[in-house]
């Protein structure tokens, strides 16, 4: 913007002086330095935009090594070989082992984005959306849907007199999945925002988008697999949430102040 009105403002004495026959001397010299000046502009934006894939390869690098980590410490403490069979990519994921990842893969991709981002009016913004991904996107609507789907469970083969008790009983298990992770992303989104406005009072509120339903592809997986969990849909939708998560991780270390 100032580049703007400086290059007006130079027009301008131009044509002012040409208007009563006097050459312009006094800015010369400035109006040529004008020119490096918006080269280098211009130069400094291109740093910027591959500065920006420079962050969504290492982040994605580094979170990919970190889930694999976290796989095979959690395959190792079930008594398996993690390389045999590839049983590290074959295990059913608990809400535990999703929180465990979340709780490394975040951080770490938080930490490599601040540090690869030359920008630094982007380090907020990652760590803002750091904590809306833990809590309000991953820690609250997968307790949640895991308690929910318990509950269910406990109903099973189990008679009851009272009609709401008996309508709970004949609910499908998609329903209460659905329910608790609409009301988990809701839930989780105002207590995310809560914790944001203590730390940062200055910084206006995160709406809940409508991609924290559609492509957190995390709690969908981990909802089929608790809905189908006795067969092959579930335990494929278990096995896809390691890869799931990344998304969280992706997008809490690229996170820009131009896209909150």
């Amino acid at each position: 913007m100032l580049i703007f009105y400086l290059d007006m403002d130079i027009k301008n004495i131009n044509n002012f002086n040409s208007l009563y026959g006097k050459s312009n001397t006094a800015f010369r010299n400035f109006s040529s330095n004008f020119e490096v000046l918006k080269k280098y502009n211009f130069c400094e934006k291109n740093k910027l935009e591959e500065n920006g894939g420079k962050v969504k390869v290492g982040v994605i690098s580094v979170a990919t090594l970190a889930t694999l980590g976290v796989l095979y410490s959690i395959t190792k403490k079930r008594g398996l070989n993690p390389f045999k069979n590839f049983n590290m990519f074959k295990q059913n994921i608990e809400p535990m082992d999703m929180l465990k990842i979340t709780g490394v893969t975040v951080p770490v991709s938080l930490a490599t984005g601040i540090i690869l981002d030359k920008n630094k009016e982007n380090i907020k913004p990652k760590i803002r959306e750091s904590i809306s991904q833990m809590v309000g996107n991953l820690l609250i609507p997968i307790t949640l849907i895991d308690k929910a789907c318990k509950f269910k469970d406990s109903l099973k083969g189990k008679t009851f007199t009272n009609p709401i008790m008996k309508g709970l009983a004949k609910t499908h298990k998609a329903i209460y999945v659905a329910v608790t992770l609409t009301g988990g992303l809701m839930i989780g989104n105002k207590v995310a925002n809560t914790i944001n406005s203590i730390i940062f009072p200055e910084h206006k509120q995160r709406p809940l988008k409508s991609k924290d339903f559609a492509v957190h592809f995390d709690d969908l997986c981990f909802a089929t697999s608790l809905i189908f969990k006795e067969n092959q849909l579930g335990k494929f939708a278990s096995r896809l949430i390691p890869a799931t998560l990344l998304v969280s991780a992706y997008e809490t270390g690229t996170k820009t102040k131009k896209e909150e």
